[in-house]
Parts: structure tokens; C-alpha cells; sequence
């Protein structure tokens, strides 16, 4: 929060030890300035506080962020390691070490912390070690590798040197990609399963079933383009663009959710009680020709079969996504320009005060989730062939 210092008292004892203190300042360096925030922070009487930020962050010239690549893990063609057929998900070990689940060969591919190949684990099949539809791949705290795999109805473990162990059972399981279970700080896995596939269960460190939770619903009901056939039936196209309610585990084992047409985010328990919401001024994005582009070619299938799209319809939400990382710092991914998508971020502290943006030299694919632990950056991009990469790189802040 911003500090305003306050002489309560006249004297001028007190008004030369303030210049004094500044003055002397001076001579060792920079004068440390206050910290400048435009914000506010209110607490509700239900407990929820609620952090309003301004269009500008708190970084002042010179405490911005930057994001400076490292070296990235991926090749057009051959039959390396390096050469991914899809991937599903990927994982940072205490090493530094990648896991990366590759989804086409369903097997994981591991990488030293210079991107050298190590080994291979995995393999199509049903037998001890092997994978069948696997989704997702983590590491908890004590170097414990999870790959959930609801092919096999299981979750298969590892040892940190990528020696199988044993099979976790994972009854009604639902296979879906990008996965939206996994770790948490204290242990727990949360896995996605029946019915209807919307809650997710919640595994004790001992791997046992405890409960089921509900994760953030977009209760909002979203437009459509409608056309009506000459033999009475309808076709219905979603509005590209049109905002929505993304969510993400934290590692608290809370959800955070992000409504991208409002620009507000919240957390909110197991319990679904919300703790914090976080909202953001901003100018509404401008339609482009490139986006009524984009619009025309998604929907061909649409007007293909006589549907018509009404361009004055279609409106940008000012964000897309966002990730957290070990610090609990939010990233929250722009839509200015589908020019630059993957590469705007803003982000703000672990109380929801919003610190700057920062432009990252390459373009970060929202699935899988990007890791950002240790000052490094982790996460996968694409050349313009759609040839996929791992990506590893510094966030060096000042």
C-alpha cells in the first residue's frame, strides 16, 4: 500500500531529522522513492477483499521486468527426443530438469537443465509403466513424478530418475486436454471426473480419495449467430471473441478464475467462497481488419451452409488467459492485437495490485500452462509451421 508520512507534531526538532534523513540519503545514493500506487484495497463485511487497480501499474522506470530466452528444446524434422508429435503437458523438477509428455507417442521425454535429451519413459501400452491416453504430467515435493493417464485408469508414478513404481487407481476419470487437475503446495492431486465431468477429485498425499469439488462456472449465458434452415432446423455458431470464464488451480489448492470481458479476477476456497477479487481499468480492444479476418475464416463452416455473421456483433475482451507462478504473481495474457497474441502480459503481485507489463521476445501458447519458478520461465511456443517448442528463459527483475 502506499505510506504517506505524517508530522504530527510542529517541531522543528522533528522537521530537520526529516531533512536530515533525506539529505543523507542523497550522499549514500538514490533517494528510495514511495512506493506509487493508484489503487484501492477493501475489505467486505463477508471477509472478500477487493483490490481495484488503475490502468497504470506500480513499476516505475527502470522496475519493469524482462523475460530474456535461454535456449528452446524442439526440431522441424528427424527422429530425436526433440521432435514432439503433441504436446499435452510438461513438468519442472527440483533439478530443473524438464518432464515432457508428449501426446502423440504417450510417452515422457526428460531434459537436463541445458535442454540435453536424458531419457525416455513411457510407451504405448497397458503394462506396468506403459500409457494409453495420458494428459498431464507432475512432480511433487519430493521429486515424486505423476502421470495421469485415464486411458489406463490410473495414475502411473516415478521416481526422480524415471524408475516406475506403482499405479494410483483413478475411477472416472475424463479424459481432456489441456488437463485441468494436478498439484498442489501440501500434496493433494485434484483429477477431473464423472459425472458430466465437472468436479474435480481430490487425492490425499497418501494418493486415497478424499472429496469432490466444484470449480468456477460461467453462469453467463454467451451469443450466438443463428441461422434458421428452410426445413425448420437451426444452426447456431458461437461470436469469436466474446468473453468467458477461464480457471486455474492454485497452489494453495484454491481456484482462480478470470471473467476476460469484465477484466476481473478472483480466488476463491474449496468451499466456493470468493476470497479476493481483483479488477483492472481498461479501454476496450479494437476490432481489426485482421480480427474480421480471423471471424470470417473461423465461421466458414457457418455461412458455408447459408448462415450470415454480423461483424458489428463481434467485440474483443481485453484479456484471453492468464497463469501464476511460485511467488503466487499473477500473468495475465492481453488481446490487443492477434499480431502480438501470446507475447502482452500484466502482471500483478500476490495481492492483487497491479505492477506493470512486460512483452516477452517470443509467443507463449496458453496449453500447456507456462512455469515460472526460480526466475526462469518455462513454457511452449510455436514457429510459423506450428512446429512445437519447449522454451526456457530468465525473468530478470531489477
Amino acid at each position: 500500500m502506499y505510506k504517506e508520512l505524517t508530522l504530527r507534531s510542529g517541531s522543528r526538532i522533528a522537521s530537520v531529522l526529516v531533512f536530515w534523513l533525506m539529505v543523507g540519503g542523497c550522499r549514500e545514493g538514490r533517494v528510495p522513492q514511495p512506493e506509487i500506487w493508484g489503487g484501492s484495497v477493501d475489505t467486505l463485511v463477508t471477509g472478500q477483499i477487493v483490490v481495484r487497480n488503475p490502468g497504470t501499474g506500480a513499476w516505475q522506470p527502470g522496475e519493469e521486468w524482462r523475460v530474456v530466452e535461454e535456449f528452446r528444446i524442439g526440431s522441424v524434422e528427424g527422429e530425436g527426443a526433440d521432435v514432439f508429435g503433441g504436446i499435452f503437458s510438461f513438468a519442472v523438477d527440483r533439478s530443473h530438469r524438464l518432464w515432457v509428455l508428449d501426446g502423440r507417442a504417450q510417452e515422457v521425454r526428460i531434459f537436463g537443465a541445458d535442454g540435453a535429451h536424458l531419457r525416455t519413459v513411457g510407451g504405448r501400452g497397458g503394462g506396468p509403466g506403459e500409457l494409453s491416453q495420458a494428459v498431464d504430467v507432475d512432480v511433487d515435493g519430493d521429486g515424486t513424478v505423476w502421470i495421469t493417464d485415464p486411458g489406463n485408469a490410473r495414475i502411473s508414478l516415478f521416481d526422480p530418475e524415471g524408475e516406475f513404481q506403482r499405479t494410483v487407481p483413478l475411477t472416472g476419470a475424463c479424459l481432456e486436454i489441456p488437463w485441468p487437475g494436478g498439484l498442489d503446495e501440501s500434496g493433494h492431486y485434484y483429477a477431473l471426473a464423472s459425472p458430466e465431468c465437472t468436479r474435480l477429485v481430490r487425492f490425499g498425499p497418501d494418493h486415497t480419495p478424499l472429496d469432490t469439488l466444484q470449480p468456477p462456472r460461467d453462469v453467463r449465458a454467451r451469443e450466438t449467430f443463428v441461422h434458421r434452415t428452410p426445413g425448420g432446423g437451426v444452426i447456431e455458431a458461437e461470436i469469436p471473441f466474446q468473453g468467458g470464464l477461464y480457471w486455474r488451480l492454485s497452489g494453495r489448492g484454491n481456484f482462480w478464475g478470470l471473467l476476460t470481458d469484465e477484466y476481473r479476477l478472483f480466488e476463491m476456497n474449496a468451499a466456493g467462497d470468493t476470497l479476493r477479487t481483483v479488477i483492472r481499468e481498461f479501454t476496450p480492444a479494437r476490432v481489426t481488419t485482421a480480427d474480421r479476418r480471423m471471424v470470417e475464416e473461423e465461421l466458414e463452416w457457418f455461412t458455408q451452409q447459408g448462415g450470415r455473421i454480423d461483424v458489428s456483433r463481434v467485440a474483443k475482451p481485453p484479456v484471453l488467459t492468464f497463469f501464476h507462478d511460485d511467488e503466487e504473481n499473477l500473468w495475465v495474457e492481453r488481446f490487443d492485437d492477434i499480431e502480438i497474441m501470446g507475447r502482452q502480459y500484466d502482471v500483478f503481485d500476490a495481492s492483487g495490485r497491479f505492477l506493470g507489463e512486460i512483452r516477452l521476445p517470443f509467443a507463449l501458447s496458453r496449453f500447456p500452462e507456462p512455469v515460472v519458478s526460480d526466475g526462469t520461465l518455462v513454457g511452449v511456443t510455436e514457429d510459423d509451421l506450428g512446429v512445437q517448442y519447449i522454451v526456457k528463459a530468465r525473468v530478470l527483475k531489477p
